[in-house]
């Protein structure tokens, strides 16, 4: 696991388990930030493993602050990373790049990333990239069809799944507070047009005010057969965030899009 810990020195560690549950943080922790690597801030983390190289992204943006996308890579992750190299920079309708994904759908490398629009709102965006360091072309506006109320905010994870874009995200009815996960399909093979807005997989518990960053793993090769969520939780009136985990009996192919709008 590749994770957050910190606010204003938000820095990226990683910890390992073999049942997810019971978990041993890395000793050389942090691996990003706090100085690491030359980076101040490196937080809102997405993985991906390609051929012999496993990319680390993170950003550099905290609160309401513009954040850039970097990346990073080696042969595990972890040790002998690459120098990090700004990967996506905020633009116009973009402009504070926060949590991202990445998966490959078959031909391209697909980027998904959150950022604050002109009109402070929480949205998330796409790009079309070459390859896992890019180049990448920004498609056009944020993605539609997953707007709760006031938009998208932190935090997403997305896969292939039959041929169709699966996203399991955060999102809000008012502002960025009081908000669960909620999970939604695009419309037609591969064309990242959501048109359902989601349904509400993950609620929040009794006393926080925040369920997001969502991460799966699928179960569908899985000895257990069990597809494993891990989300976190923000906790009031401390504010301090625990990570949590939610099980499907199943792949998570077995889970139906949402219907109708």
């Amino acid at each position: 696991m590749w994770y957050s810990g910190g606010w204003e020195k938000c820095s990226t560690g990683t910890a390992t388990s073999t049942d997810g549950i019971t978990w041993v943080k890395n000793p050389a922790n942090p691996i990003l930030g706090q100085g690491k690597m030359g980076q101040t801030i490196a937080c809102r983390n997405f993985v991906v493993k390609h051929d012999a190289e496993v990319y680390v992204y993170f950003s550099n943006s905290v609160g309401n602050t513009p954040g850039t996308i970097y990346v990073t890579h080696s042969e595990d992750g972890i040790n002998n990373l690459a120098p990090p190299i700004p990967f996506m920079t905020p633009g116009t309708v973009d402009t504070n790049l926060a949590n991202s994904w990445m998966v490959f759908n078959g031909t391209k490398w697909k980027f998904f990333y959150d950022s604050m629009t002109p009109e402070n709102v929480w949205e998330t965006f796409s790009a079309t990239c070459d390859s896992p360091l890019g180049p990448c072309i920004k498609d056009s506006g944020p993605l539609k069809g997953l707007q709760i109320g006031t938009g998208v905010y932190g935090g997403g994870w997305v896969q292939m799944q039959n041929g169709r874009y699966n996203t399991y995200f955060l999102a809000s009815v008012a502002g960025h507070l009081f908000t669960p996960v909620y999970h939604a399909c695009d419309a037609g093979t591969g064309t990242v047009t959501f048109d359902n807005h989601g349904s509400l997989v993950v609620d929040m518990l009794p006393g926080n005010d925040q369920t997001g960053d969502p991460f799966l793993i699928d179960g569908a090769n899985l000895p257990d057969r069990q597809s494993r969520m891990w989300v976190t939780d923000v906790y009031n009136p401390t504010g301090h965030a625990t990570i949590g985990m939610a099980t499907h009996t199943g792949p998570l192919s077995d889970i139906p899009c949402p219907v109708g709008n």
